[in-house]
């Protein structure tokens, strides 16, 4: 018995050090695990192959402080949403910037001239970023000075070529008249005119056939000419019978006594056949364009150009510089020394934690002209967006904003912006809830004792006031609206109709 009781107990003591040992090798084996993990909590990271950038692999990271949302920027229409990352921290004290990187621009679409044979490019719209400062971040765009320039309209559009070294005609020139459009044309390495290198805008005659179509060559070339009507013109170059390319008519041979009504027409039909240019365009086909050059007419009211069509500035009818041509390289010219301008006032912005600020916040009190004084404040974009100021629940912001005129003359300004954060309030919900004893039938007793009396006098009311109720507006509002309006709109049409003059070549 005693031998049969040892053996037990010593078969229990093995299975007592097996089981420690087994808990052992257990302990071991977590341990090692969480020495992997890196130190002070942080996750460990790996690389993303398709960006090639560092981030977390460790799912417990959720539990930190600092947390990633994540957020779907709904992009301009034809574009595809933009996921960006804000980082926000609980104890509000975070004063680095974040800034979405620029995204991927779209591929630019391209359309087909069917009288040329050539495409035109469109720019496409900048997909809206977001950066975020803290508990605030601001939905608006903000581009870079280049990316500026090319969404926007322009005056001149002409890209990098230089003619082959020897070629006695450089350049061709096709002028679409149904669009008010010339495009000029280099050579490519066959020796075609098929390399679209410059685009103008102009006037051609206002009635359909004042300009022919057709296939022509320059001939005659004339500093100043005189026009019938007595005006005149610079840069003059004829390219057939009576067509010319030439300047905006002035009054007499003098550079500040420009024809403005008419200036201000370019890129419509304005001329008896001629087609009229600004003073730049016009100087530079006559220096550049040889006699002998190839011109075709031709009319696609569909596409304007492969380069596009370009916005000449205007001129205000009032001013001392209204005279001169804002494009004239002449020292002389009073516009040479004229620039944009942005003016702007310093503001606060107030907004909820966690609320974003507008791009109708950010751009209010700012404002911009031209280089000839017009309103250009839809053109003002804004560059850049810098904390200079974190402190509590203020945030000083500076933001840069830019334009670029159709001259391509730009403006740069700072603002001062101030942000205050406000914690949002409870809902007021709750304490409108006690007034829910509303439905303790204080109203269904009036119905009943007031139902059975007015059945019997409505019907001896009703029918003698309703007419006079539904005369009185027929009678007002549509004869007293419309025919005022209508006129108003057809009598102004017609005088700047009748306001144009006709000018042809005096030979």
């Amino acid at each position: 018995m005693l031998k049969n009781d040892k053996k037990k107990i010593m078969a229990m003591v093995w299975a007592v050090i097996a089981i420690i040992i087994s808990i052992g090798i257990c302990v071991v084996a977590t341990q090692g695990l969480k020495d992997k993990k890196p130190a002070s909590g942080k996750p460990a990271t790996g690389t993303d192959m398709a960006t090639g950038t560092d981030v977390a692999t460790d799912s417990d990271t959720e539990q930190e402080t600092t947390t990633i949302q994540q957020e779907t920027v709904t992009a301009p229409t034809g574009q595809p949403a933009e996921t960006t990352q804000q980082q926000t921290t609980q104890t509000e004290t975070s004063e680095s910037e974040t800034t979405t990187p620029p995204p991927t621009k779209k591929p630019q679409e391209t359309t087909k001239n069917s009288a040329s044979g050539t495409t035109t490019q469109k720019y496409p719209q900048e997909t809206t970023k977001v950066t975020s400062f803290g508990y605030v971040s601001f939905q608006t765009e903000v581009m870079t000075k280049q990316e500026i320039y090319n969404a926007l309209p322009k005056a001149f559009i002409e890209v990098d070529y230089t003619p082959p070294a020897g070629v006695k005609y450089p350049y061709a020139i096709k002028v679409n008249r149904a669009q008010c459009c010339i495009t000029i044309y280099g050579i490519d390495s066959k020796g075609e005119y098929s390399v679209p290198v410059k685009a103008m805008v102009c006037s051609v005659a206002k009635t359909i056939t004042g300009t022919p179509l057709g296939t022509f060559h320059t001939t005659d070339m004339y500093k100043w000419r005189l026009m019938q009507g007595n005006v005149y013109s610079q840069y003059a170059t004829r390219f057939t019978g009576h067509i010319l390319f030439h300047s905006v008519p002035y009054y007499t041979q003098n550079k500040n006594d420009l024809e403005t009504h008419h200036f201000n027409k370019l890129g419509n039909p304005a001329s008896a056949g001629c087609v009229r240019l600004c003073v730049a365009d016009a100087k530079w086909i006559q220096e550049n364009c040889p006699k002998g050059t190839q011109v075709t007419v031709y009319s696609d009211s569909v596409v304007a150009g492969p380069l596009g069509k370009p916005t000449m500035i205007r001129i205000p009818t009032t001013g001392k510089n209204k005279g001169w041509d804002p494009t004239d390289p002449d020292s002389k010219n009073p516009w040479n020394s004229c620039m944009p301008v942005i003016k702007i006032t310093n503001s606060v912005i107030q907004v909820n934690q966690g609320a974003k600020v507008t791009t109708a916040q950010l751009f209010t009190g700012v404002t911009a002209t031209d280089t000839c004084g017009n309103d250009i404040t839809d053109r003002i974009r804004i560059n850049n967006i810098q904390l200079v100021k974190n402190t509590g629940s203020l945030r000083t912001l500076e933001v840069t904003y830019f334009v670029v005129d159709l001259l391509g003359r730009e403006a740069t300004a700072t603002k001062t912006v101030n942000v205050t954060i406000t914690q949002e309030i409870q809902p007021p919900t709750t304490p409108q809830k006690p007034i829910a004893p509303q439905p303790t039938t204080p109203q269904p007793t009036t119905p009943e004792t007031t139902t059975p009396q007015p059945p019997t006098p409505q019907p001896t009311t009703t029918p003698a006031e309703q007419p006079t109720e539904t005369t009185t507006p027929e009678s007002t509002t549509p004869s007293a609206e419309q025919p005022t309006t209508e006129q108003g709109e057809d009598s102004a049409g017609e005088e700047e109709e009748l306001s144009g003059e006709d000018y042809r070549m005096n030979e």
